[in-house]
């Protein structure tokens, strides 16, 4: 099994409702299982919407807060050392979002950590097809964390 290591930042007060690491720890290894034996390093960042707005207009040129953005991996040429990426949250998002969902706030933390795990192993929705084997992926993942 791959070892997560976590780190944690908050760029905002803590948010109302916010998962303990050691249930993000079980998720991301639960994840990860199968996808490296080495030792992989995130950074969580929680950021309110106008961060989340200056990056994702940084990053992806869109004007508009989002409620993820994930940096993937950088992977060492030697195996020994470690995988490093990170994973930036709107907590504000993720409240809101998930009260128009009709999802318990944990459910959509846990959707949208799956989500950005994918993102890490390569995946995307940049087309249909891609999409659709995202979905598809992320449905098998939330099932096996029984949510």
């Amino acid at each position: 099994m791959n070892k997560i290591i976590l780190n944690i930042k908050f760029y905002i007060d803590y948010p109302s409702w916010f998962p303990c690491k050691d249930i993000l720890k079980f998720w991301l290894n639960t994840i990860f299982e199968k996808y490296s034996k080495r030792i992989i390093k995130i950074t969580l960042c929680i950021v309110n919407k106008s961060i989340s707005r200056e990056l994702n207009k940084l990053w992806r040129n869109k004007d508009n807060p989002t409620n993820v953005l994930t940096f993937p991996f950088v992977i060492p040429v030697f195996k020994i050392l470690p995988i490093y990426s990170d994973i930036i949250v709107c907590s504000e998002l993720i409240k809101n979002e998930s009260l128009l969902l009709k999802q318990s706030v944990k459910n959509y933390w846990a959707y949208i950590i799956v989500h950005s795990s994918l993102h890490l192993m390569g995946y995307n929705h940049n087309n249909f097809k891609s999409a659709r084997k995202m979905k598809k992926v992320e449905k098998y993942f939330l099932n096996l964390l029984n949510l």
